[in-house]
């Protein structure tokens, strides 16, 4: 077994035989092996002096394992060290584990950095350096210099401004969409983590900033008020420290209301001066890029971001208009392409438009936003999940890989991702990805809710119970909670339990096919055959006014046990396509035909292999 020493850089060396205890752990340490850099005191990974994008809490892990080198440390005590005083189960300690492979680079059953001791625990095996702090660092052959012992605010949440004065004028659209924009800006900037918050003013009113910042796991919330007076707008800002609420900068803004990216503009360069980031120039270039100077086009985008995180077949159709007339608007709104991209593609896989079609403009719209601009992630996302959806699933991995590469803190990239890993059946690491997706964007009400989805493919009913309930928490009138809701307890056959829950997804939905069709699956599998044939005709109908599709009839099918129905439905919805089919190979409602040689070819042909 090799004895790992750390080497300080005074040539002193220090034996690593004795644990110490947590309360012994070297605190002001900066730990240097391979290319990377681990500040213990800033909690900060670097990769050749560029920050490496990773939670806290899986920074915590391998800051243990790395102080505690070449020891075979229990699962146990990692727990005990890293959530003291908290009931954790094993797997999410696993998950860090993953992610920390993975974010260091090591392919499946490399082991450079930590060695997995099979029934016992981890090892850290790397050779490592411990240095004093502003030395220079030989890193694989050239020399680092480390970054400032000066304190600096790594993590923030922008929230949603709130309006002030005449309450006729007051546009939800532009509170929310300010704080969009500026944590687009703050998010370029890689020394910064900016979590995306997806709160509205009532999720925070009367609530202690302080204990919101906490809850939202960053060191300082910047947030502020909007008044207007004819043409004219005031932005009050004012950037929170949430450890003491110390106030570290406020200021005000007067300007026309045509103007309101030179406010965004200040607010975010003011910001970063705030928290004594040193920026590199190219950072600078970033931060001061526009997407667009017209403001009618900007408008017309940050409505269209409103109503797109609505989630509705109604909002998303609104969020198009939106996106199209900002683009007319200005015709290499790179960022408005992206955002067209996005609603076809939740289109689709609502299905509310047929695969083919909404993929194809989702492709189209992709496209088109990075030929403008090569470097927009959202495009690179938004092309990622169209590929998935339309079936191009190596493209799709590829797509994904890139976005994840350029933006480490888009939690939108997690998201979608999370849904390719869950149709491949690799469900542990789908939960680590829509996990970082949701420590990204807190109070996502779509990332909370598709934590239940990817549980509920995964067939971890309670547990998926237990999130979607947190999950309505945030807010009991999100559509896609109640679908979810309604899907998991129809599998622990609470079927009066997911019938309401469904009924409550119909009113929301008004009337969507997807929610229809899973609430006729759920009267088949309950034996209420009458309303389950009374959905299938009343989907039938439907399908002569707007778009059915062909799978969502399979699954009543498959509740009635009426396999060869159901298996020409999902012919058919093989033939056009149908994004579904990718997650056929993992959906339980399709679990009474897998005895099925038919389906199995289906399931072949029609699935992504991992």
């Amino acid at each position: 077994m090799k004895n790992t020493r750390i080497k300080r850089s005074t040539g002193f060396s220090v034996p690593t035989g004795i644990r110490p205890g947590l309360g012994d752990r070297v605190k002001m340490g900066i730990y240097a092996f391979g290319p990377y850099q681990i500040d213990s005191e800033r909690r900060l990974l670097l990769n050749r002096s560029e920050q490496v994008s990773l939670t806290s809490k899986a920074l915590e892990v391998l800051l243990y394992l790395v102080q505690n080198p070449g020891r075979v440390i229990s699962r146990d005590e990692l727990l005990h060290a890293c959530w003291p005083g908290t009931s954790v189960l094993e797997s999410n300690l696993t998950n860090h584990i993953f992610t920390i492979r993975q974010v260091l680079g090591e392919r499946p059953q490399e082991h450079r950095y930590i060695v997995t001791v099979p029934g016992e625990g981890y090892r850290f095996v790397a050779d490592l350096r411990e240095v004093p702090p502003n030395a220079v660092v030989q890193v694989e052959g050239r020399a680092t210099p480390q970054p400032s012992r000066s304190r600096a605010l790594l993590s923030i949440a922008v929230l949603p401004f709130r309006t002030i004065g005449k309450s006729e004028w007051r546009d939800e659209y532009l509170e929310s969409g300010l704080a969009d924009a500026l944590i687009t800006r703050l998010s370029r900037i890689r020394q910064i983590v900016v979590r995306s918050t997806s709160i509205t003013q009532t999720d925070y009113a009367g609530k202690s900033h302080l204990l919101l910042g906490r809850k939202l796991g960053v060191e300082a919330l910047l947030g502020g008020s909007i008044q207007r007076e004819d043409a004219h707008i005031r932005v009050t800002v004012q950037l929170l420290r949430v450890s003491d609420g110390t106030v570290l900068w406020a200021n005000q803004f007067d300007e026309k209301f045509v103007d309101l990216f030179k406010v965004e503009d200040s607010v975010a360069e003011q910001t970063i001066a705030a928290l004594r980031t040193t920026l590199s120039i190219e950072d600078e270039k970033q931060i001061s890029k526009r997407p667009t100077e017209n403001s009618e086009a900007y408008d017309d985008y940050l409505r269209g971001r409103y109503f797109w995180n609505k989630r509705t077949d109604e909002s998303l159709r609104i969020a198009i208009e939106h996106f199209e007339r900002a683009i007319r608007h200005d015709a290499n709104y790179a960022i408005a392409y992206a955002g067209l991209a996005d609603c076809y593609n939740l289109l689709a896989f609502l299905g509310t438009l047929a695969t083919r079609e909404g993929c194809a403009k989702a492709t189209e719209a992709a496209l088109k936003a990075l030929e403008i601009d090569p470097t927009l992630i959202e495009a690179r996302t938004s092309l990622a999940f169209a590929k998935f959806c339309g079936g191009a699933w190596e493209d799709a991995k590829v797509e994904f890989d890139l976005a994840l590469q350029g933006a480490p803190h888009y939690a939108t990239t997690y998201h979608w991702y999370s849904e390719y890993l869950t149709a491949l059946g690799r469900f542990d690491d789908a939960i680590v990805m829509i996990n970082r997706a949701r420590e990204l964007d807190p109070m996502s009400l779509t990332i909370n809710a598709n934590l239940g989805s990817i549980l509920y493919f995964a067939r971890q009913y309670d547990r998926a119970i237990e999130e979607l309930h947190k999950a309505l928490r945030l807010d009991h009138y999100f559509l896609l909670t109640h679908w979810y809701l309604g899907l998991n307890y129809s599998k622990k056959r609470m079927y009066k339990e997911a019938i309401a829950e469904l009924e409550t997804a119909r009113g929301l939905s008004q009337g969507s096919p997807l929610i229809l069709a899973t609430l006729g699956y759920v009267y088949a599998v309950s034996h209420k055959t009458s309303r389950a044939r009374s959905l299938i005709a009343e989907l039938e109908q439907l399908s002569q006014r707007r778009y059915v599709s062909p799978y969502d009839l399979a699954t009543i099918h498959a509740g009635l046990g009426e396999k060869s129905k159901a298996l020409c439905c999902l012919k058919k919805a093989y033939k056009e396509g149908s994004n579904w089919l990718a997650f056929l190979k993992v959906d339980p409602r399709m679990d009474a035909l897998r005895s099925d040689r038919a389906f199995a070819r289906l399931v072949e042909k029609a699935s992504p292999q991992d």
